[in-house]
């Protein structure tokens, strides 16, 4: 068994800070509510009790571990960025109406791979799997001025889609398109820091994009693979490759060290495998 390895430079991905303006939020609470208070402190004054499902707007400082929240009530008060769950409906989504000012620029860039953006968007967010596959794919190769106009939209597609679906979905997917979609999430403007976001409020989906060991990149013939070991699941930008490994699949027998070649980090940190047909050589690439 022969192994080569190859080393690729690229950008690290950089992640969108949450900037102050108000959105919709829930909260997220094993308790079933949260109580919102006048300073931000958690030894503060109680002033109102927010509970599971009850919609509020918020704004946010970045970097700041409190938001200030207005209730239904019109009460203001302040709760910790911790509890707080983005929250949309199908308003949020691209809606089927024809705009009479014309095609945004994803409309178009869309009906030039035969999609109709805003119809594919909408079985996205309601689980179909073709759909979810067409979306994230516009989503990661949009750019430009329609890359600007899907911004967000993956955000709301997988909060309407819920935790365990999308996680299903997700787990259905080969590794390299996982990554993608990872990739792409982080950079929409998740509440930072966002791996955090999706490990609290998103536990199943965080399990599935964020590893500390994993085994893929599985031969044709189903006999190897290669495992991966990262000194950090959750924090992607000073994650690195702690050991890389081609092992035998059936036993776990370590066949040839790959660690020392092996310079994945940050968002690319996965790296990619291509084997040959007959299962005798494995093309490994690393980025930094």
């Amino acid at each position: 068994m022969k192994a080569v390895s190859f080393v690729l430079f690229a950008c690290v991905l950089a992640f969108a800070p949450l900037a102050r303006a108000q959105r919709a939020g829930v909260i997220n609470d094993p308790d079933g509510f949260v109580n919102v208070r006048a300073e931000k402190s958690a030894d503060a004054a109680v002033i109102a009790t927010v509970k599971t499902g009850e919609p509020f707007t918020f704004e946010c400082e970045n970097d700041a571990d409190w938001c200030k929240v207005t209730l239904k009530s019109g009460k203001s008060g302040w709760m910790h960025l911790s509890r707080i769950r983005l929250h949309f409906t199908e308003k949020d989504l691209p809606t089927t109406e024809k705009d009479p000012a014309g095609e945004s620029e994803i409309e178009q860039f869309a009906r030039g791979r035969g999609l109709n953006y805003a119809a594919v968007t909408r079985r996205a967010a309601r689980g179909d799997s073709k759909a979810l596959k067409q979306f994230f794919s516009l989503a990661q190769d949009a750019d430009g001025a329609a890359a600007e106009s899907i911004g967000g939209v993956p955000t709301v597609v997988y909060h309407l889609l819920g935790d365990e679906k999308f996680a299903k979905f997700l787990l259905a997917q080969p590794l390299p398109y996982r990554m993608m979609v990872r990739n792409r999430i982080l950079s929409d403007g998740l509440m930072p820091p966002a791996n955090l976001y999706l490990s609290r409020h998103f536990p199943q989906t965080a399990k599935t994009l964020f590893q500390r060991e994993m085994v893929d990149w599985f031969s044709p013939n189903g006999l190897y693979a290669i495992r991966k070991v990262f000194t950090d699941e959750l924090e992607l930008s000073g994650s690195k490759v702690e050991r890389a490994e081609l092992i035998e699949k059936k036993t776990d027998r370590v066949l040839l060290d790959l660690t020392p070649d092996d310079i994945g980090t940050g968002a690319q940190r996965e790296g990619e495998a291509l084997w040959s047909p007959d299962s005798k050589r494995v093309a490994c690439l690393s980025s930094d």
